[in-house]
């Protein structure tokens, strides 16, 4: 029973954040977000399959700089182990647990008009994966 109302306390916060972030953003004010998501994930290649779940945390921040123009930045970062299984580029047969890094970071300007968004940014993203004899 209390567990079943700590659940809905925790859906409560979270759709009354989703809530304020859409309203800002339609109101045209500054707004920030945090979240956290559980990512699966599997890569394939010819002779290697590396599978697992990496949780990522989502930050965003979006400040209003004129009534038509928004600065957003946002990042995503995860961490995490995954299963290796498959050839190195030495021919080396594998099968272990790899260290996974994963970042992505971006910088945008939204320019709003009456019913169009332009938007126009950078962005980065990095993947780091530790298997032995890999690039």
């Amino acid at each position: 029973m209390q567990l079943t109302r700590f659940i809905q306390f925790i859906i409560f916060i979270l759709l009354a954040n989703v809530g304020s972030v859409a309203q800002a953003q339609y109101q045209r004010q500054n707004w920030w977000g945090l979240g956290y998501d559980f990512q699966q994930v599997k890569i394939n290649s010819p002779s290697t399959t590396e599978i697992g779940h990496l949780p990522m945390l989502n930050i965003e921040l979006g400040l209003n700089l004129t009534p038509s123009t928004t600065l957003v930045v946002s990042g995503n970062f995860g961490e995490n182990s995954l299963t290796f299984d498959g050839q190195t580029l030495t021919s080396t047969r594998l099968t272990q647990l790899t260290n996974v890094r994963l970042s992505d970071t971006r910088v945008e300007s939204l320019f709003l008009f009456t019913e169009w968004i332009l938007s126009a940014g950078y962005g980065q993203r990095q993947f780091h994966d530790s298997v032995i004899g890999q690039p």
